[in-house]
C-alpha cells in the first residue's frame, strides 16, 4: 500500500498563493475539508429525509445546497467499527478496531499500514485538527493519527464549539485545513436543554422513564455517566405510549444538535472559506425504538440503526441534487480524495461520486458487518432491494431477507420464500468475509494502549461494555 508520496499531488499548489489577503489566495488553495459526525442520527429523523416533524431546519437547509444521498448504509451499528471503515474504506472485519469487554487485556487497534484519512490529508499538505467526544474514538486505537491537533474530551456542545473557535482563530488561512468534528448527540441518554426539551413530547406521560429522566437532568456528570452505560439495556416492559416518549425525547436531542451544527457552521465561516469547503455531514449508525423488540443499537443490524444521513457540499459538488443510488459509509474516503484530486488508497469500496455525475453502475453490492469473527458476528448484504441478514450466535447461523421495495422497515423475513436469494446472497457475504481475512493477514492489527480510568468510564456509559455491543 503506497499512500506516502500522495502529498506531492497537491504539495506543488500549497505554494502557488499569491500574498497573504490577495483575491487570488483561496482561489488557489485545495479546499478546505470540514467532516461533521453526529453520532446515532437515523436518517429518516430528519426533514430532508422525508421526517414529517421539524428535527433539522440546519441539516435540510444544507441538504438543499448540495448532495444528499437518499440511499446510505453504516459500515457497522457500532461507533468504533463504522468510524474506523470511514477513515480507511475497509470492511470492519478487515481492520478490526472494535469494541471489546471491559475486562479485557488486548484491545485491537488500527495497523500501522494502513492508512487514514487524516494521514492521506496532512501528507497532501493540509492543516489536520479533530475535536471528538473520544468515548468510543479512542486516539490510541488508531483515530488520533495523523491528527496535528486533537481535543478528545466530553463536553457540552457549545463548550465543544467554543474550542473549535479558538482553535480556526489561530490555523493558518494559508493552508488548506481537514477538521474533524465528532459528537455523542443524538445518543441516549436524551437530555437536550430547553428550549427543545419537551418540544415533541407529552408533558402529561407518566411512564418509568418519565421519572428516570427527571432523576437525571442536572445530575452530576459521574452519575450521568454511569446511568447513561445502562438507560437502555436495562428497560422494563413498556407500553405504546412509553416507546413514543422515548421517540419524541430522541427527536428533541435531533433539535438540539441541528441548532449546534448551525452554530458550528458560523464559527466556521467566520475563520475560513465556505465557498471552497467540502463540508460532509453524516452519522455512523442509527437507534431502534422497539421496532424489532429492542432499544439503542446493541446487537442488531436492522434498517433502522444501518441506514444514515450523507450531506455533502462545496468544490466539485452541485447543488440540489438527491442520489437515489445506495452507498456506503465505507465509500467516503475514496469519493473525498477523489474530489481532492488525489490518487486513492487500497479501498474496499470505490469512490461513489461517479454517482453524482449520474454514471454509476447500479446493482453494486453494500456491506455491513459486526462482530469479533468468533462466535457472534452480524453481516449483512445489500443488492438492488434485497438485503440478507446472516447472524452467527454461538455457531448458530441465522438468515433473514427483506425486500425493500415492499418492505422498507424490514418486517416481513422472506428468508424461508426464496431460498435461491438466500443462497446467492450468502455466497457474497463469504467472498467479502475472505476478501477480509486476506486483507487483515496483510495488516494485521496492533494493539490499543491501556485506557485511562476516565476512558473505561465513558465507554461504559455508552453501553458499549459488553462484547461487540
Amino acid at each position: 500500500m503506497n499512500w506516502r508520496g500522495i502529498g506531492l499531488l497537491v504539495s506543488a499548489s500549497l505554494f502557488s498563493c499569491g500574498p497573504a489577503g490577495s483575491s487570488d489566495e483561496a482561489s488557489s488553495l485545495p479546499p478546505d475539508v470540514l467532516l461533521i459526525s453526529l453520532d446515532t442520527l437515523r436518517a429518516d429523523r430528519l426533514g430532508c429525509y422525508g421526517y414529517e416533524r421539524a428535527t433539522s431546519p440546519k441539516l435540510d437547509s444544507l441538504a438543499a445546497k448540495g448532495v444528499r444521498f437518499h440511499e446510505v448504509h453504516a459500515p457497522s451499528g457500532n461507533t468504533k467499527p463504522s468510524h474506523m471503515s470511514l477513515f480507511t474504506g475497509l470492511d470492519p472485519l478487515a481492520h478490526d478496531v472494535r469494541p471489546v469487554r471491559l475486562v479485557a487485556t488486548v484491545r485491537p487497534a488500527l495497523s500501522e499500514d494502513v492508512p487514514t484519512m487524516p494521514e492521506l490529508l496532512r501528507g497532501a499538505g493540509y492543516q489536520t485538527a479533530s475535536f471528538t467526544d473520544r468515548g468510543g474514538l479512542p486516539p490510541s486505537a488508531g483515530f488520533g493519527r495523523g491528527f496535528d491537533f486533537q481535543h478528545a474530551e466530553w463536553e457540552e456542545l457549545p463548550q465543544k464549539i467554543a474550542v473549535v473557535k479558538d482553535y480556526l482563530a489561530t490555523s493558518n488561512r494559508k493552508l488548506p485545513l481537514f477538521l474533524f468534528f465528532h459528537t455523542y448527540e443524538p445518543h441516549a441518554p436524551y437530555l437536550p436543554p430547553r428550549p427543545h426539551r419537551g418540544k415533541f413530547t407529552d408533558p402529561d406521560h407518566q411512564g418509568g422513564f418519565r421519572k428516570r429522566y427527571a432523576e437525571l437532568t442536572g445530575t452530576p456528570m459521574a452519575e450521568f455517566w454511569r446511568e447513561k452505560g445502562k438507560f437502555l439495556r436495562e428497560w422494563p416492559e413498556m407500553s405504546e405510549t412509553d416507546v413514543e416518549f422515548l421517540s419524541g425525547l430522541y427527536d428533541e436531542e435531533i433539535s438540539w444538535t441541528d441548532q449546534n451544527v448551525g452554530r458550528l457552521l458560523r464559527v466556521w465561516n467566520k475563520h475560513r472559506d465556505r465557498e471552497n469547503t467540502i463540508l460532509i455531514v453524516l452519522s455512523d449508525h442509527g437507534e431502534a425504538f422497539n421496532e424489532h423488540g429492542r432499544l439503542g443499537h446493541q446487537r442488531s443490524m436492522y434498517a433502522e440503526l444501518m441506514r444514515v444521513p450523507l450531506l455533502m457540499s462545496g468544490p466539485g459538488l452541485p447543488e440540489g441534487l438527491v442520489v437515489e443510488e445506495a452507498v456506503s459509509l465505507t465509500g467516503v474516503l475514496p469519493t473525498l480524495l477523489e474530489l481532492l484530486g488525489l490518487a486513492s488508497t487500497e479501498t474496499q469500496v470505490g469512490s461513489f461520486l461517479s454517482s453524482v455525475r449520474g454514471e454509476r453502475e447500479a446493482g453494486l453490492p453494500i456491506y455491513s458487518q459486526m462482530g469479533n469473527r468468533g462466535e457472534d458476528l452480524f453481516e449483512s448484504v445489500t443488492v438492488d432491494n434485497l438485503r440478507l441478514l446472516r447472524t452467527t450466535l454461538k455457531g448458530e447461523i441465522r438468515y433473514e431477507l427483506f425486500d425493500w421495495s415492499e418492505d422498507g422497515e424490514e418486517l416481513q423475513d422472506l428468508s424461508s420464500l426464496r431460498p435461491e436469494d438466500v443462497s446467492r446472497l450468502s455466497a457474497l457475504l463469504d467472498e467479502r468475509k475472505s476478501a477480509a481475512d486476506q486483507l487483515r493477514e496483510r495488516f494485521p492489527p496492533g494493539r490499543e494502549a491501556a485506557q485511562t480510568e476516565a476512558e473505561l468510564r465513558e465507554i461504559e456509559g455508552l453501553g458499549y461494555g459488553g462484547n461487540d455491543d
